[in-house]
């Protein structure tokens, strides 16, 4: 396979070669396809690639994709989020994307607008399957540090999201696996480590909004019996792990936002 372009193959031969068991073959072959994807301008390289991970969990073509330019982020991000629209692949879906976040391309600021960003809150305040909403919660947490300026606008969605899903370690819901549980406080925890360490002012003021007694303007289906257990049982146990943010006393939160 001694060739320096890749239009003459088609994906089916590029899934078998990536498949391959000879350390030889696998390295020339992803090669091939890095030093190709940015030159290809049809978009069926990319697509075929995150195919072959949806379809086969594939490292190699994983980390690929982990290195797309740029000029072509829209073009993988649409794709992602293709199977994040499905119930079905989602799950995976969130795991590519993950993945992508991680690894930091050089077009990590851009994330916040592409499709899979809304994709993501969207299903973080409606969605119920808790391995789904924890690898989505470890993607927000991982992310919003890296694009910090540009989050202001998502800060009343994130602060209602960690209020839903804090809610849940004091008011379970049905039928859910303990197991999961656990691991969903544990991304939630991380999200409020995250909002906490980057907000103090307005996450902090929010809080104080949402749990006071006779707030009923942004509680509907909570009373305030059940808010204050939340409360007690779910948000101060996470507060007492932190100290004192300095911009509680420097800062507003006008100057923060």
């Amino acid at each position: 396979m001694a060739t320096s372009s890749i239009g003459h193959m088609d994906m089916a031969e590029i899934y078998h070669l990536l498949d391959s068991t000879d350390l030889s073959v696998l390295e020339e072959t992803t090669a091939l396809v890095r030093d190709n994807l940015g030159s290809v301008q049809e978009p069926w390289l990319l697509h075929g690639l995150v195919d072959y991970f949806m379809q086969s969990g594939n490292i190699i073509a994983r980390n690929l994709l982990c290195m797309v330019r740029q000029h072509q982020h829209k073009i993988l991000m649409n794709k992602v989020d293709d199977y994040l629209q499905k119930v079905n692949t989602r799950f995976k879906a969130l795991c590519l994307f993950g993945h992508i976040v991680r690894n930091e391309p050089i077009w990590t600021h851009l994330i916040i607008s592409t499709r899979p960003f809304q994709t993501v809150l969207k299903c973080l305040q409606v969605d119920t399957d808790l391995p789904t909403i924890t690898s989505a919660l470890y993607i927000m947490a991982t992310l919003l540090p890296k694009v910090a300026s540009q989050v202001c606008n998502y800060l009343p969605t994130l602060f209602s999201i960690y209020v839903r899903l804090v809610s849940w370690h004091t008011i379970k819901p049905a039928g859910a696996n303990e197991a999961n549980l656990i691991h969903l406080h544990t991304s939630v925890y991380a999200l409020f480590l995250c909002l906490y360490g980057m907000f103090p002012c307005s996450f902090t003021r929010f809080l104080q909004q949402h749990f006071q007694p006779h707030n009923t303007t942004s509680n509907k289906g909570t009373s305030e019996k059940e808010r204050a257990r939340i409360f007690e049982n779910s948000v101060q146990p996470m507060l007492d792990q932190v100290r004192l943010h300095p911009r509680l006393i420097t800062d507003t939160h006008d100057i923060e936002v």
